[in-house]
């Protein structure tokens, strides 16, 4: 029996009540929503399973280019995050306008729940085009 691979990418949108995921499955290269966890005490626990479920090995982290106070937040969330997991690579992303675009192919124009999963999914999405140009 083959040994299972960490292979495929997850995307994190970090808000201070939620985490919104997302995920690349490499075999079929779709990308899918997780969902939500909680951002408070068992967060890294939930993280932590959801690695270990998804067979993640690369992060992919909404990393906002304006805002300081965001920055030192997910900071602190990657070193926690790879703490857990020490061998996972972190993908930064400044990717402002992912809940916008979200709202745009959902058609809605109240804040849905399912929006940020949608915006997780286009930070993976835009972020896998940036690093495949850097690779070619």
């Amino acid at each position: 029996m083959k040994p299972i691979v960490k292979n495929n990418i997850l995307a994190v949108d970090r808000g201070t009540k939620y985490i919104w995921l997302a995920y690349r499955n490499e075999r079929s290269w779709m990308t899918m929503p997780i969902g939500t966890l909680m951002n408070d005490e068992s967060l890294f626990y939930n993280m932590w399973s959801v690695l270990g479920r998804y067979f993640i090995w690369t992060v992919v982290i909404w990393f906002p280019k304006q805002h300081k106070k965001h920055q030192t937040a997910i900071d602190s969330f990657i070193e926690q995050l790879l703490f857990v997991e020490k061998k996972l690579k972190i993908v930064k992303t400044d990717e402002e306008y992912s809940s916008v675009q979200a709202a745009q192919k959902l058609w809605t124009i109240k804040k849905v729940p399912w929006e940020d999963s949608i915006a997780a999914m286009i930070i993976l999405d835009n972020a896998l085009k940036i690093m495949n140009t850097k690779n070619t």
